[in-house]
Order: structure tokens, then C-alpha cells, then sequence
């Protein structure tokens, strides 16, 4: 059977063809990824992003507050990072209930010799990664300038 010369295809006609077919087959495609991402995001509860355990909505829940700043243990930036961390968990108390979720978010905003101490103290089991008022102590006697209080005062 020879294909008449209306079906013949040149070589050029027949690459044309199949990257049409494989533009439209990817354009298909990516639509449907689209359709079931957009369905999954609607199936999430609002706190899947988060690693904390969490039983009730919050603040956070509700706004979308920014990411909190990392903190790489200089002294002048210690009080910075207390306070921004402290307004995370005043903002989300059910999430934080748990002093394992303050550490651990604590934990994930450090960078530098901060994050140096907190990888020293899981390495050597620490007693301050079972009590966030233990692991804020540790912190603030690295970290802390002693004199912030009587400059804050004299202001």
C-alpha cells in the first residue's frame, strides 16, 4: 500500500505536526496539574504549612502575618528577635502551646553562631530543647548585651 499523495507528509510537515501535537498534549497538561493543585489547596486545612501542632484557629490562621526575622546571634539584634518571636506566639497560642513548637520555630529563624549553639545543643541532648524557659536562658546568657535594660532606660 502506498500512501497516496495527499496523506504523504514531507519529513519537515511531519516534525511540524508532532510539535503542534506535543504543544497542545503539554498545554493539556499543565491544565490538569493546575485543576488538581487548585482542588488540593481547597482540600488543605489553613495550617498544612505549618509543622506546629495546632487545634483551634488563631490570628494567624486569619492574616497572613510576615515571616518572622532570622536572627544570627548578634547582641544588638537579640532583643529584636525576642520580642518578634514573642509576638508569633502571642498571635498563634494554640500553635505554640507547646514548648517543642516555640523551640522549634525558634529554631528555624536562626542563622550563624545562633544557629551553631542551637545545633550544639541538640547534638549534646540538652535538657533547653525540652523547656523553652531553659533554651531562653541559655540564649540570653549568649547572646544578650546586659547593659540593653540601662540604655533603654536612660532613652
Amino acid at each position: 500500500m502506498n500512501p497516496t499523495p495527499e496523506t504523504k507528509m514531507s519529513p519537515e510537515r511531519e516534525y511540524i505536526h508532532a510539535q503542534i501535537r506535543t504543544q497542545v498534549q503539554a498545554q493539556s497538561l499543565a491544565q490538569t496539574q493546575a485543576h488538581i493543585l487548585s482542588q488540593a489547596h481547597s482540600l488543605e486545612t489553613p495550617n498544612s504549612q505549618y509543622p506546629f501542632q495546632n487545634s483551634s484557629s488563631s490570628l494567624t490562621n486569619r492574616i497572613r502575618l510576615p515571616d518572622s526575622a532570622k536572627f544570627d546571634g548578634k547582641v544588638s539584634e537579640y532583643t529584636f528577635f525576642i520580642s518578634s518571636m514573642e509576638i508569633f506566639f502571642w498571635g498563634s497560642p494554640e500553635t505554640f502551646e507547646l514548648d517543642k513548637n516555640k523551640i522549634l520555630f525558634v529554631g528555624t529563624h536562626l542563622l550563624g553562631t545562633a544557629s551553631t549553639l542551637f545545633r550544639s545543643l541538640i547534638s549534646a541532648n540538652s535538657p533547653c530543647l525540652e523547656n523553652f524557659e531553659l533554651l531562653m536562658q541559655e540564649f540570653k546568657n549568649n547572646f544578650s548585651d546586659p547593659s540593653h535594660t540601662i540604655k533603654a532606660r536612660v532613652k
